[in-house]
Formats: structure tokens, C-alpha cells, sequence
């Protein structure tokens, strides 16, 4: 099937889903940067509840939460720095995680719950022993949070995205769950709600491109790692952003373009954004060894420079 072709048939599947639903079309999509500063709007709804706590051999005390995002159950781990909290509170970092092939046992190992997983582990635990308290939300479908069930027209549109335009779609529905956590976070007892900072790898670099455009100046700083997709679909906000941001990517990331990180950087620049550009030399897509400790370190050098 020649790709004219191949258009054409993907147009005929979808024109029934678009052309009978003119209200829906002109309704503002919960995935857009419009809907998300709609969800914005609507902070007072979301509270974390918290459902096992937990004390870490080091100190870092671990705490499930449960919170609701879009009439769905849903679930966060919360890590808190040992000791006592500063007189203002903890600072805060919303961590967001990159994508699991098997959202249903992401955060497991050997089948029981461990969030963030073997993974991750390292990097969430890296910033709470340096006094952050940090949120994983686990996004719909992760874990034991709710799967969201997607509509024929919605599938053909979210498989359209990807195979077209590779974009994954459902990223998107995962950036109204960081939203949902960071309100219900920044209303949590120890948590400084005025130093709040956000943090993501690869498709949670995107998540945290939309995150912040949303979310604005209640953002300090961020820092994104290996990020994959988000910016150029983002083009036109940039001008907008009000959060100084750090981007690091692997010269020979196999998994995340390193392309993706020198075009954002590019854009920032142009719209003259506070921002840092770090390429660092290698070929890992989450960094290892002394790459991860330097790119802890210049996280927390850059959170700190914006208090």
C-alpha cells in the first residue's frame, strides 16, 4: 500500500469520529495547553490521601499516596528526607518517570510493588538525601492506578499520532496526572509550597516540557534528562515559559534523540528563556556511574539558584 493510499484510508476510518462530532471538535481537548490550563483552574480538586508509610535503613521515609485525576484512582509515592523539616518546609521536587513497556508492573519487582523500581531508585533517592521531598506519581494505567479506557476513535487517533507523527499520545493524558500530584502535593503538611521544582527522563522530559508551560511561575526550576518527544509540538509556547530550565542528553542516547535536547535548546535561546544546555558524553540514556552523579549535582546547583 503506497502511503497516498495508506492516507487516504486512515481518512476514511476517521472521518466518521470527526465529522459527527462538530461540538466535540470545537470543545477544548483535555491533552491541549488549553485544557491543561483549564485542569489548572480546578486545583481545589485534588488532595493526596495517604494509604502506607514506611522508614527507610537511611532515613528516607516512604509514603503512598492515593489522589483522583479525571474521575480515576490513583496512586503516588512520596519521598521524605530524614529528619525534621526546615522551619519553611521541605522543597519539592515532582519527579517524572520515563516510559514502561508494561505500565501495569512498572514500580514492581518480582511481581510486588517497589516503586519507583529498580530503575529509577537511584535517581528519586539522589535528591531526597539532599533534603528534597520528592513526588513519583505513577501515572494512569501504572501499577495500581486506574486504567484510562480509550473510545475506537480516540485508539485510532492516539495509533494515527505515533505511527505518523511520532507522537505518543498518551504522555499527554499522563501530563494532567502531574498536575493532578503537584496540587495535591504542594497541600501536603512539611512541604514548602514556594520552592517547588520538577524533574523528568526521557518521555517524562516531556511531560515535564508540558508541565511547566502549564503551570508556570508555581515552578521554580526544572531539569529534564534523555527528553524524547514534547518540543516541537510545543513551538509555539515557548515564548511563554516562565521556568529557568536545565536539559542534559547523552551525545549517543540510542533511545532519545540527542536532537531533541539541541532543538529545544535552540528555541530557548531564540526566545531568549533561562535556560542550560548540557551535552554529556555518552552513550547511556539513563546516566551512569560518574555521568549520574555530576548530572545530580547540576540539578541541584540549578534548583538552588532559584529559590
Amino acid at each position: 500500500m503506497t502511503r497516498s493510499i495508506f492516507l487516504i484510508f486512515v481518512f476514511l476510518l476517521l472521518s466518521p469520529v470527526l465529522s459527527g462530532c462538530d461540538d466535540a471538535s470545537r470543545a477544548v481537548s483535555p491533552t491541549s495547553m488549553e485544557g491543561f490550563v483549564i485542569q489548572k483552574n480546578q486545583s481545589n480538586h485534588y488532595i493526596f490521601e495517604s494509604k502506607k508509610l514506611s522508614q527507610g535503613a537511611d532515613g528516607v521515609a516512604r509514603e503512598l499516596m492515593s489522589f483522583r485525576a479525571d474521575d480515576l484512582n490513583q496512586y503516588a509515592l512520596v519521598l521524605w528526607p530524614a529528619g525534621q523539616p526546615p522551619e519553611q518546609g521541605w522543597p519539592l521536587l515532582i519527579f517524572n518517570h520515563g516510559f514502561h513497556p508494561d505500565p501495569a508492573n512498572y514500580g514492581r519487582i518480582d511481581g510486588k510493588n517497589a516503586r519507583p523500581g529498580s530503575y529509577y531508585y537511584l535517581s528519586a533517592q539522589a535528591y531526597a538525601k539532599q533534603g528534597y521531598a520528592v513526588v513519583i506519581a505513577d501515572y494512569r494505567g501504572h501499577n495500581d492506578s486506574d486504567l484510562q479506557h480509550f473510545s475506537p476513535g480516540q485508539k485510532m487517533l492516539n495509533w494515527y499520532g505515533r505511527k505518523m507523527h511520532g507522537i505518543y499520545k498518551p504522555a499527554y493524558w499522563y501530563t494532567r496526572d502531574v498536575i493532578a500530584a503537584y496540587f495535591a502535593a504542594v497541600k501536603l503538611a512539611g512541604i514548602n509550597s514556594n520552592r517547588v521544582y520538577m524533574t523528568g527522563h526521557s518521555m517524562g522530559g516531556g511531560i515535564t516540557q508540558r508541565s511547566i508551560l502549564a503551570l508556570g511561575d508555581r515552578i521554580k526550576a526544572a531539569s529534564i534528562w534523555s527528553t524524547s518527544e514534547g518540543h516541537m509540538a510545543l513551538e509555539v509556547y515557548w515564548q511563554d515559559l516562565q521556568v529557568p530550565l536545565l536539559i542534559q542528553h547523552g551525545d549517543e542516547d540510542p533511545d532519545s534523540l540527542p536532537g531533541n535536547s539541541k532543538a529545544l535548546g535552540s528555541m530557548l535561546e531564540f526566545w531568549g528563556k533561562t535556560h542550560q544546555l548540557k551535552m554529556v558524553e555518552t552513550d547511556k540514556h539513563l546516566f551512569q556511574g560518574a555521568d549520574f552523579e555530576q548530572a545530580v549535582q547540576r540539578d541541584l546547583q540549578w534548583f538552588e539558584r532559584f529559590q
